[in-house]
């Protein structure tokens, strides 16, 4: 419920520049799901940025050009215990 108040209220704040959108919901292990809000909106920022919520755990990520490998494996790490 509090994951698509904040995907609305982000998507009101969007430029016209809006790209590379990912928005879905991840099955995981035990009966877990992981929400993931991804986008780059250089009128928010210069990075990427990826919202993931994972359980009641909100995570939000800046990722450089270059560094989403890194960030990806961090990510994997965090949300899936």
């Amino acid at each position: 419920l509090y994951f698509s108040a904040l995907k609305e209220a982000l998507s009101s704040s969007f430029s016209p520049e809006l790209s590379d959108v990912r928005d879905d919901v991840q099955e995981l292990p035990n009966n877990r799901t992981r929400e993931i809000l991804s986008f780059h909106d250089p009128a928010l920022s210069a990075e990427r940025i990826t919202i993931i919520l994972s359980g009641n755990t909100l995570y939000e990520f800046h990722m450089s050009p270059g560094k989403e490998e890194r960030i990806s494996a961090l990510i994997e790490t965090l949300t899936m215990d």
